[in-house]
């Protein structure tokens, strides 16, 4: 599992990004909730990124 957290006051972007490997989609959630509770915004790809999809405005 990868965290990538930038934490950057850019508008709309979050404090975190969670990369995960599915087999730890139970841990994530747990770990989600957590981050939530801190006052942290995470984005999780709960269903998949698509490959084609850009991930930044401007790629």
């Amino acid at each position: 599992m990868k965290l990538v957290a930038p934490f950057t006051e850019e508008p709309g972007m979050t404090d975190v990004f969670i990369s995960y490997s599915r087999k730890d989609k139970d841990f994530v959630k747990t770990l989600h909730t957590a981050l939530a509770n801190h006052n942290r915004e995470a984005w999780v790809d709960w269903q998949d990124i698509p490959p084609h999809r850009r991930l930044v405005a401007g790629d």
